[in-house]
């Protein structure tokens, strides 16, 4: 419960802080963590998952899918720049184009001699075998409405992609944080999850997950996996035991659950 709260805590520095319910979250949070760290060891299961519940009831559910405020840049000139009014397009190039009203005047011959006549009547045809460039084939793009929460990889920190897949190269996203999505993007075969006005993340660098409250029981001793479906080798589950869950989602094509920070298991295994 900690570390949601704690991701719960962090978005709230995108959100709009003159809207009543993130002022409510931003004042309910810290008391909630404070708790965790001060109450929660005597705590029973059952008290800790009703805490949890009761903050997603009152504030975290009013907030988590609001959408964030646009963020200002400073440019080097005084005048700022915000995300809502980029373009997402190149600067046009500066070449300054040739006036065809104005076409250029033919070379003239001025050699009178009439034995070279012959070669002034030959024709050049080097621009009748020029080779066309080869055209670029369009890019195969879909894009679809799609609500979702995206929490990026826990080991590294995730790139963002304009919506021509061009690479932002001064923002990313950081690593085992969590996002809202409203919008999925294929493009060239590449799935990519739209966290801002024009900056989207690709949905192999982190994981859809759903947000739930609830207390799962394993069925045998079951293995533990990583966010990225890489076995812990060196921690499991007991056999018919209790485990809080907050976090469901698809990993390497199996549902898991999630019962700590970088641990999962697997649905098979429980009952």
């Amino acid at each position: 419960m900690y570390g949601y709260l704690a991701f719960q805590r962090d978005s709230l520095d995108r959100k709009d802080q003159s809207n009543p319910d993130v002022q409510k979250a931003v004042q309910s949070i810290p008391a909630d963590l404070k708790w965790m760290q001060t109450d929660a060891d005597d705590a029973t299961v059952s008290e800790i998952a009703a805490k949890k519940e009761n903050a997603v009831k009152n504030y975290i559910d009013k907030v988590i899918l609001l959408p964030d405020s646009p963020e200002v840049f400073p440019n080097p000139d005084g005048t700022t720049y915000t995300p809502e009014t980029d373009s997402g397009k190149d600067n046009p190039g500066t070449d300054t184009p040739s006036n065809p009203d104005k076409p250029s005047k033919p070379s003239t011959n001025t050699n009178n001699n009439h034995h070279n006549s012959s070669n002034n009547n030959n024709t050049n045809t080097d621009k009748d075998n020029t080779t066309k460039p080869e055209e670029k084939p369009a890019d195969e793009k879909t894009v679809v409405e799609h609500r979702t929460v995206f929490v990026t990889s826990t080991t590294k920190n995730v790139q963002l992609y304009t919506d021509g897949g061009n690479l932002i190269k001064n923002r990313a996203l950081g690593k085992d944080s969590s996002w809202v999505g409203d919008k999925l993007m294929t493009l060239n075969g590449v799935r990519y999850i739209r966290v801002a006005t024009n900056e989207w993340a690709k949905l192999d660098d982190g994981l859809e997950v759903t947000s739930i409250n609830e207390t799962v029981k394993t069925k045998n001793q079951a293995q533990l996996y990583t966010a990225t479906g890489e076995i812990v080798k060196n921690r499991a589950l007991a056999k018919n035991t209790a485990w809080y869950t907050d976090r469901v989602a698809t990993i390497n094509g199996q549902k898991m659950y999630r019962v700590s920070t970088n641990e999962w298991v697997a649905a098979n295994d429980i009952k």
